[in-house]
């Protein structure tokens, strides 16, 4: 396995930073759902049904409000747009765990709503602040930081609920999450071309520049025959399934909308994943095993073997193909 390119990437200190500050972002919200969980069952003293709502809640509100928050990027820029989803994160998170539980349905959904857009602002950063042929390897090396991030932070979260509390592991998710915020205002990474930190599109009389792959493959390369004559099929088969939808707009073509019904699919699977875990082993007098176990999604004996694999395979996945 070749890692020339990651290690090529890593050592760009802005992304480097980059990365190192989105892992830091994402884990308060990697340790909600467990702690959610947790402060609903231990804390409030009610069911597993409950506690599943409160988390389907915080989903809707990041559902609702991730496409809102990224044109706000888009529009006033990356600053003026976090300072609300910084303000609400340390409001929210500081006020939820002393909520009564119809209350803490409200607050977990306003804090879905201004929850911070630190996936699609790396995402968008990482995109401009690589040439073509890195751009698909920067890909996953977020991937695989942020694997790294859903290990660790379900673990912490379980950490604190078990042996400190729900209260203080929920007002701490504000906290951290607000000072995330704060990194990503400091560091001011670029979102589109023209920005500064953003590789040049143009060169000084405006001609757009050839983008030359640092690797055998670059991302504007075609498929390999037997990978793109797989995809023609698949598609065509689906066409002759869906149909064309009459006037819809030109980007929902059948790949797109497979895609998102694959990801709508996983997620909900997912969603039920720490909500689960918690219960079983809850039932099983093994509490205190949540901590390995939310990290990885497997049972005490296959944790470290799932959490191994969690990291692993992104790196397995994209060094074969997207080199």
């Amino acid at each position: 396995m070749d890692f020339a390119q990651y290690g090529h990437l890593w050592r760009r200190k802005e992304v480097r930073r980059l990365l190192l500050v989105a892992m830091v972002a994402r884990l308060p919200h990697s340790a909600a759902g467990v702690l959610l969980t947790l402060h609903v069952v231990q804390t409030l003293g009610l069911g597993y049904a409950a506690a599943g709502a409160v988390a389907a809640v915080l989903t809707i509100g990041i559902a609702l409000g991730a496409p809102w928050r990224g044109r706000r990027v888009d529009t006033v820029g990356l600053r003026p747009a976090l300072i609300p989803s910084i303000v609400a994160e340390a409001v929210v998170w500081g006020v939820a765990p002393h909520l009564d539980y119809p209350w803490l349905l409200v607050a977990a959904l306003v804090g879905g709503l201004f929850a911070l857009p630190v996936f699609s602002v790396v995402r968008q950063s990482l995109g401009v602040m690589t040439h073509a042929g890195q751009r698909r390897t920067a890909f996953a090396l977020d991937s695989i930081c942020t694997e790294v991030t859903f290990m660790v932070g379900p673990a912490l979260a379980a950490f604190v609920a078990v042996d400190v509390s729900t209260v203080w592991g929920l007002m701490g998710v504000g906290a951290s999450a607000a000072l995330a915020g704060l990194a990503l205002l400091w560091f001011n990474p670029p979102t589109r071309t023209g920005q500064p930190g953003a590789v040049p599109v143009t060169d000084a009389d405006g001609a757009e520049l050839v983008e030359v792959a640092s690797g055998p493959e670059s991302a504007e390369s075609p498929a390999p025959t037997e990978v793109a004559a797989g995809q023609a099929d698949g598609a065509s088969g689906l066409r002759r399934l869906l149909g064309r939808v009459p006037g819809g707009p030109a980007w929902a073509g059948v790949a797109v909308i497979v895609v998102m019904a694959v990801a709508f699919g996983a997620g909900m699977v997912l969603s039920g994943t720490d909500v689960g875990i918690v219960a079983i082993l809850r039932e099983h007098g093994e509490g205190a095993s949540s901590a390995s176990c939310s990290s990885s999604g497997a049972s005490p004996p296959s944790s470290e073997a799932c959490s191994m694999g969690r990291c692993t395979g992104p790196s397995r996945h994209w060094s074969c193909s997207w080199r």
